[in-house]
């Protein structure tokens, strides 16, 4: 069997950061990051297939396998800045190399709040065989435990219909992915910009992103970096407004 690790993305240092806007604007086309080891750009804000508004880049990263350190694909985190300010308020002020140490953090991440995209970027040609074996692998045992010990049931089968999206004879080097995590448990998925029929499983899309922020990450260097921009998103960021329920708890309260 062939993990994710082994088929797919090592650690990234960004350029300098970029500072944001305190309202989202669409980014100009200057406005990206080089992740250094592939050269490959990253934008600041990426809008992707499944949705209109621009999401904001929280860190980039490489992912290499063997002691030769291939390079087998770059990847980045993406969120919707105001709602993310809004649910990790608790965090602003905190710098990156304690958020690096913060398990609370990045089950705060993991959280099926706010819309969070991730986008890989190829630097080799892979065999679709081992690219979907490499996703069962690292997938499987994430989507089993989010049923058993998460609430987080059907996953097994999503990951089938997730698995099927590549069904291709060849994906050849550059090709972009990008996944998307919608509130209520909805994956968009698209190749090449081209978008994939969505999937509606929390398990799936918190198995995936688990495998980049979870406790055992395919690259541990790379969860840091992934999220090196985070404290000036949350420091710069204006929040999102409460949720409809939030709202009505604080105005409750205030009688």
């Amino acid at each position: 069997m062939i993990a994710l690790s082994a088929v797919l993305l090592s650690p990234l240092l960004l350029s300098p950061a970029t500072p944001l806007a305190q309202e989202t604007a669409p980014a100009k086309e200057a406005d990206f990051v080089l992740e250094p080891r592939s050269k490959y750009p990253f934008p600041i804000e990426l809008v992707p297939p499944s949705l209109k508004a621009p999401q904001t880049l929280c860190g980039t990263a490489i992912r290499t396998k063997t002691f030769l350190q291939i390079k087998v694909h770059a990847f980045a985190i993406y969120a919707d800045a105001p709602a993310m300010a809004r649910d990790l308020a608790a965090w602003k002020g905190i710098e990156s190399k304690q958020l690096e140490k913060d398990r609370s953090f990045y089950q705060a991440m993991l959280e099926d709040n706010f819309d969070k995209t991730l986008r890989m970027v190829l630097c080799r040609n892979v065999n679709s065989e081992d690219m979907r074996e490499a996703f069962d692998d690292d997938l499987g045992p994430r989507v089993k435990r989010a049923g058993e010990e998460l609430e987080m049931p059907g996953g097994v089968e999503a990951l089938k219909t997730f698995k099927s999206f590549f069904n291709l004879d060849k994906i050849k080097k550059k090709t972009e992915f990008i996944f998307t995590w919608h509130p209520g448990g909805t994956l968009s998925s698209s190749i090449d910009r081209k978008p994939l029929p969505d999937i509606e499983n929390k398990a799936l899309c918190w198995a995936l992103f688990d495998i980049f922020l979870g406790d055992k990450p395919i690259e541990k260097k790379g969860k840091k970096t992934v999220m090196a921009r985070v404290p000036e998103i949350l420091a710069m960021t204006r929040p999102a407004a409460p949720r409809p329920a939030e709202a009505s708890g604080e105005k409750a309260a205030g009688k």
